[in-house]
């Protein structure tokens, strides 16, 4: 699967949600399509899972993974505004840091 949006680096701490777990994630750059991370014990490969983004919960799919880094596609792109607003945040974007 190819980029359609250019990404934007970033040190961003999340929460992703998979099967009534949580777990966290830290981002490393994010696009309004999606986003690639890292995370102690990563969803697998076409996992469905929920992504938290400054407090709303958006829906997303693995694309790629490898060890503990992996891609997700969000299932509906993220707005300019809401794209620009997680990266002037300091800290996390799920959660104060």
């Amino acid at each position: 699967m190819s980029r359609t949006d250019p990404r934007e680096e970033t040190d961003l701490s999340v929460t992703i949600l998979r099967g009534g777990k949580q777990g966290r994630v830290q981002l490393r750059n994010i696009s309004s399509t999606g986003a690639s991370g890292s995370a102690p014990f990563p969803p697998g490969l076409n996992a469905d899972v929920q992504m938290v983004l400054k407090g709303k919960v958006v829906e997303c799919k693995v694309v790629w993974a490898r060890g503990r880094d992996f891609g997700v596609a969000f299932a509906r792109p993220l707005s300019p505004s809401a794209l620009k607003a997680l990266l002037g945040t300091k800290g996390g974007v799920g959660e104060e840091t």
